[in-house]
């Protein structure tokens, strides 16, 4: 048998292949029903269809055109060119959309329940960075798009500062704000994410007369207030003229207090929201500063060193003092092999005025503690304040006493961010060397020192630090 006269003979000019939709728009003879999109008052539309390839594809199609009584379905909630495109996914044809369509697709595809639809709009809205993620993040919080999520909320956490500073920010959905604010992790202080929901609530409309606090009713829900610091309380919350002067009063109580608070609508927690580690590298130490120390044991159960910055090997080299004193200074401590059981750290207070030998004055000072965990992001653990009365040219022992009444304990083999922030200004102190070395001590309570060290711990900073001592206990 010879295979080639079985074989249909080509035409010299061969005919276009069409697009699979495309060609079931032009073969009108398969047209079997007709759907009317729209109001048919206005921009309403008549479309003839394969009704077959529609209720393959929908479950709620299916039901309505089983259930049509007639050779006509109505449908007035989808526009007319997105129900086109979505017959001509279900006809097999090629969609060259825009992003806005692509979102349009997702929801219409979630509300009748068209799987492969929605598939097929996910895997092309998966976004790569903050220019995209407006419409991914839109699909996430109106339809059900799971693919979708884990990229989205990368990027939130990762990159807030970018999100939020877009012009798109501004044309977000109230769902879609309140999915960012409802983050437990993102790249921008709380007080920051209050100025920008603040100023998004303030872009969307409102009937004249009407507050802003009516667009932020769900974001409020999520804003941490009782984490921020008295100060942008006063200086921030409070001009935006969103809160009552009851809720204001009940905030400053509870931030003096270091308690929640109750008030309806509004977020109690005291915990603080999730550092990205981005944002903090805007304050993140660049010179490592390995610690040294002499394995001791100690008579009690552990055994406390006194550790003070030096920049040599030695203990005998100090930092010296700048002439500008600051209100922050921040570092972060590496831990070693061992637990360590923080005591306090010490700092040096103001110096006194000429008229006076001995002059006190109210010393305050809070203490964020954060801990890097995986992915790249640090939590906050908790926040020391300590209030009182000091003496000038004195040191001062801030106690490391948390919530709970115990020691701050850090973990082996884990990194912790130490944040000091003073009501005014304290003096700092540095050196010359590059490379800074805490050389440890024994401590009166330890006996027996042994041969050999052992690292315990490494501390990096920027150049400058209140801290000029740290206290504690090796577990």
């Amino acid at each position: 048998m010879d295979c080639k006269k079985d074989l249909p003979i080509v035409k010299d000019a061969v005919d276009e292949v069409l697009d699979p939709a495309e060609y079931l728009f032009n073969k009108t003879k398969f047209y079997d029903h007709i759907v009317m999109i729209g109001d048919p008052c206005f921009d309403g539309e008549k479309f003839s269809i394969v009704s077959s390839h529609l209720a393959a594809h929908s479950t709620v199609f299916r039901d309505m055109l089983l259930n049509s009584t007639g050779s006509h379905t109505y449908i007035g909630d989808v526009s007319p060119r997105t129900f086109k495109l979505m017959l001509r996914h279900v006809y097999g044809g090629h969609l060259d959309i825009s992003g806005d369509e692509a979102v349009e697709l997702v929801l219409c595809a979630h509300k009748y329940n068209m799987r492969s639809l929605l598939a097929r709009m996910c895997k092309r809205l998966i976004p790569t960075g903050v220019e995209d993620v407006f419409a991914a993040l839109s699909c996430v919080t109106f339809g059900s798009c799971p693919t979708l999520l884990p990229s989205v909320t990368k990027i939130i956490q990762e990159q807030t500062d970018k999100v939020v500073l877009s012009e798109k920010f501004l044309l977000l959905d109230e769902k879609d704000v309140e999915f960012i604010s409802a983050s437990d992790i993102l790249a921008i202080t709380e007080v920051d994410l209050w100025r920008h929901l603040v100023r998004w609530g303030k872009h969307q409309a409102l009937p004249p007369g009407m507050p802003v606090r009516l667009n932020l009713t769900k974001p409020l829900k999520n804003i941490r207030l009782a984490s921020m610091s008295y100060e942008d309380i006063i200086k921030v919350v409070m001009p935006s003229n969103i809160l009552t002067s009851t809720e204001l009063m009940q905030l400053l109580t509870a931030i003096a207090d270091n308690k929640s608070f109750d008030s309806p609508g509004l977020c109690s927690t005291l915990e603080k929201r999730g550092l990205h580690l981005e944002e903090s590298k805007k304050k993140t130490p660049n010179c490592e500063v390995p610690l040294d120390l002499k394995e001791v044991t100690s008579l009690k159960s552990g055994c406390v060193f006194k550790s003070e910055v030096s920049g040599t090997w030695r203990a005998t080299d100090y930092f010296s003092e700048l002439p500008e004193y600051q209100t922050s200074s921040n570092f972060t401590i590496k831990v070693c092999k061992k637990d360590l059981q923080l005591q306090s750290f010490t700092c040096r207070s103001k110096t006194r005025s000429k008229n006076y030998n001995k002059q006190l004055y109210q010393f305050e000072c809070s203490i964020e503690i954060y801990e890097y965990i995986a992915g790249g992001f640090c939590r906050c653990l908790e926040t020391v304040r300590v209030v009182g009365s000091v003496v000038c040219d004195d040191l001062v022992v801030i106690p490391l006493t948390l919530k709970n009444g115990q020691l701050l304990t850090l973990k082996a083999n884990s990194s912790y961010y130490f944040e000091l922030e003073f009501s005014t200004p304290h003096p700092l102190y540095k050196t010359g060397y590059y490379h800074y070395v805490y050389d440890g001590r024994r401590d009166t309570d330890t006996t027996n020192v042994k041969k050999g060290s052992q690292e315990h711990m490494a501390i990096t900073f920027n150049d400058a630090l209140h801290v000029q001592q740290i206290d504690y206990t090796v577990l």
